[in-house]
Formats: structure tokens, sequence, C-alpha cells
């Protein structure tokens, strides 16, 4: 594994990109890019395309533009490169094999819980998929022992007030919502398979 960290503040225009790239670049297979200017990001992938697959999560409205998004996915398509944009990272669920398989062996993407019930009772919950922050373990630890009732929806709520969810709060354009009560929603889906409501309205 290498971390690349790129400068936290750029100028407005951006001239020589390649200022900004590593000199050389180990064999990878998988290239996450977070919260990366999308035009060092661009410029990275064509100097860089070795990876087989690459993950750009969407945690901000402004990380990646609909046109920067468009030029990224072609130049990876012509190079057969899998590229995912997911909205936030916690929706990431790949049909493509290699990123597929990323997700298989790491266990982050679109949270899942097998949870094992006695009595109308949780007594056990398992994670088989995480969200990339980790609230899907937050989670699953308080579930154990709750009664299996459509009060889970507003348990799950109240739990993820409480962790730092990575999400942002503002109204993005996709969704004319914010990015975070998409993330509320993609973890309300852990209770699908105890077969429980999970549209109740949220209040974060």
């Amino acid at each position: 594994m290498e971390i690349i960290e790129f400068p936290a503040v750029l100028p407005v225009m951006l001239d020589e990109l390649e200022e900004y790239l590593p000199a050389s670049l180990r064999n990878h297979d998988i290239l996450i890019a977070i919260s990366v200017h999308e035009e060092i990001l661009l410029s990275f992938i064509e100097n860089f395309s070795t990876a087989r697959g690459i993950i750009v999560p969407i945690e901000e409205p402004w990380w990646v533009s609909p046109y920067a998004q468009g030029r990224i996915e072609g130049l990876c398509r012509s190079r057969g490169i899998e590229i995912a944009f997911p909205k936030p990272f916690c929706s990431f669920g790949p049909s493509e094999r290699v990123l597929r398989d990323f997700q298989k062996t790491f266990r982050v993407g679109k949270p899942e819980i097998r949870y094992e019930v006695k009595n109308s009772r949780i007594i056990d919950a398992k994670v088989v998929c995480s969200a990339p922050c980790g609230a899907t373990y937050f989670v699953a630890r308080n579930m154990k022992g709750r009664k299996v009732d459509g009060d889970l929806v507003n348990i799950i709520d109240s739990l993820l007030s409480a962790y730092p969810c990575t999400a942002s709060t503002e109204v993005d354009r996709d969704f004319s919502d914010s990015i975070i009560h998409r993330a509320v929603r993609i973890q309300r889906d852990i209770l699908k398979g105890l077969e429980l409501d999970t549209t109740a309205d949220s209040g974060r």
C-alpha cells in the first residue's frame, strides 16, 4: 500500500500539473482517490495508468464535476481500467470484476449485516460489508439485544447522529438533498434482512 498526499491548498489556476505528481509509483491494482483536485486526478491517471480499478468516492458535492467525471470515465474505459464514483462512499457496490473482488476482499462499501434473531430479539449482528467510515460496525455493536420492531429505524438514525459521518451536509445537485441524508438511508438498508420498513423520516 502507498499513500500519496497532495497539497490541501492549491492556486486557482493549475498550469503545470506534473509538478504535483510523484516521480514514480509502486505497482498497484486499486487506486482510491479521496478529495483530489479533478485536474490533478486526470493528469495522475494519464501518467500512471497501471491500476486495474479506480475508486473516486464523492463525499462533497464539489469534489468532482460532471464534466471531469465524464473525462475520467472516458480515459479509464479507453485503457481498460474499471472506474467507480460512489456518492457517498458507502453506496459502493460495483458489478465489474476487479472492483467487486476488491469489495469482497476488504468488505467495504454498501453496508450489510447478518443477524441472528431469537424470540424476536437480535442476539448477534455480524458485519458482512461495512461502510468505509466504519459506521456499520458501530451500528452492529449497538443492535445486539434490540427487539425486532419498527423502532430500529429511529435507533439507527440516533446512532448515526452520534457517529462522525464523512459525508457532506450540503445539498447535492444530483439528489436535491444532502449526501449525508443519502448515507443515512443507505445505512437503514441493513434492516431489510429483518423485513422492516426503512422509509421513516430522519431528523438528521
